[in-house]
């Protein structure tokens, strides 16, 4: 990774060219806040498309050709990548990568166990997941 340096136990944040459009992490450091913040809701978003790609086959096309429920998923999939990508390239202007990684993790959980209890309607599973959170 360009930019980057290892220096004993830490690693250095990226420096990426100041292009300045949604796609690129901006090489000047904006508010802390507003970045966090963005970075928080692309997450968000983007595990929504994610779980939807991962599960939501389980529920939708159950007596579909398996082929075609994979073909379904990485469509769908291509959303969590294109808001991915950019919610990590701003969270790392603010954040190092153990933070971007547990916040990407509890919303993770935060989107997912919702989506088994309401979506799936299985309470049991989505309390068990929310506890192996914990």
């Amino acid at each position: 990774m360009a930019g980057c340096r290892i220096t004993g136990d830490k690693i250095s944040p990226c420096k990426t060219r100041p292009i300045g459009n949604f796609w690129t992490a901006p090489d000047k450091r904006g508010p802390a806040g507003l970045s966090v913040l963005t970075a928080s809701l692309l997450l968000i978003a983007a595990n929504v498309f994610m779980t939807f790609a991962w599960y939501a086959h389980l529920r939708n096309m159950p007596g579909k050709h398996g082929f075609l429920a994979a073909m379904v998923s990485r469509g769908i999939a291509l959303f969590e990548y294109l808001l991915q990508v950019p919610a990590n390239r701003i969270g790392c202007t603010q954040m190092n990568l153990a933070q971007l990684k547990i916040l990407q993790e509890v919303i993770t959980l935060s989107v997912f166990v919702p989506f088994v209890i309401f979506l799936c309607r299985n309470r049991c599973a989505g309390i068990a997941c929310g506890w192996g959170g914990v």
